[in-house]
């Protein structure tokens, strides 16, 4: 039997050429060979869906981690009356309010710099402030930065 199909000379196409067995070989050989491929791939697939589900769910938690760092720094930040900004050069500026009671939205504040070794200094105090060179020692020995800040607040208060 004959195929339908001939190519422009007349002849059978090159497929049809060759017994039964030898195209079972030829079509059989890829296909068995990506199926060889198959666990191996799955595998590989498999361990990328889950390390991608590991970052995904990394994402999230640190997304609901750094949503709620900021709801209590903006929380702590009105309560108090402090906002904190970081600045060029290793800097941190302060800015505090609710000190005056006659005009609550007055600022106050500094901005503390962290020199290469290690220290602490105090820039750009407003308005001037002449008891924070003891704060700071003060803070120096005992490292509470809350009480520190309290005692900020009052000297600031008591210069008004």
């Amino acid at each position: 039997m004959e195929p339908r199909e001939k190519s422009s000379s007349g002849e059978p196409l090159p497929f049809w050429k060759g017994s039964l067995q030898q195209k079972w070989r030829q079509m059989y050989h890829p296909i068995a060979e990506a199926i060889s491929q198959m666990p191996v791939l799955s595998d590989k697939h498999e361990s990328l869906m889950r390390k991608m589900h590991e970052l995904a769910a990394n994402e999230q938690k640190m997304s609901q981690k750094n949503t709620e760092l900021l709801y209590y720094i903006d929380m702590f930040s009105e309560l108090l009356g402090i906002e904190i900004r970081r600045l060029q050069g290793e800097r941190l500026q302060f800015i505090l309010w609710n000190i005056d009671a006659r005009d609550p939205k007055r600022t106050f504040g500094f901005t503390w710099y962290f020199p290469v070794d290690g220290g602490l200094e105090v820039l750009d105090i407003h308005p001037n402030l002449p008891a924070m060179p003891v704060l700071m020692e003060k803070l120096k020995e005992t490292k509470n930065f809350r009480l520190f800040f309290l005692r900020v607040r009052k000297a600031f208060q008591a210069s008004l």
